[in-house]
């Protein structure tokens, strides 16, 4: 995968690509300040969660921080945020400012759909 996505990067731009490829070797996860970067960046989100996963390795481990992570971080539409965010665990304090973020940016971003789409969160 790596050197046929090497190779097309190569036609594409009509330049060689020097950056070597090697078998992988044992992975280490980075420290925790690290980890879920974006959500530990919104306290309030991540101060909730925590309550849920009181441990690093827990709150490392959990779906819902790195889905959040994911959105707190620009990934992710308001449509796929309005399928899940129930689930996420959130107070709905905390739910309707992270669908107002996922709003704004996607609204930024050109997509029309989001004045269509209501929040589930009351």
């Amino acid at each position: 995968m790596a050197i046929a996505s090497k190779k097309h990067i190569e036609e594409k731009t009509g330049r060689r690509v020097v950056t070597g490829i090697v078998p992988a070797s044992a992975f280490h996860p980075a420290e925790g300040y690290h980890q879920k970067y974006m959500l530990q960046g919104n306290p309030r989100i991540a101060e909730e969660l925590r309550v849920y996963y009181p441990d690093d390795a827990r709150f490392t481990a959990s779906m819902a921080a790195a889905r959040l992570n994911g959105y707190l971080g620009g990934h992710g539409t308001l449509k796929q945020l309005k399928a899940e965010i129930e689930s996420l665990g959130l107070s709905p304090g905390s739910g309707r400012m992270l669908w107002e973020l996922v709003r704004k940016r996607d609204t930024a971003r050109g997509n029309r759909d989001t004045e269509s789409i209501a929040c589930p969160v009351r």
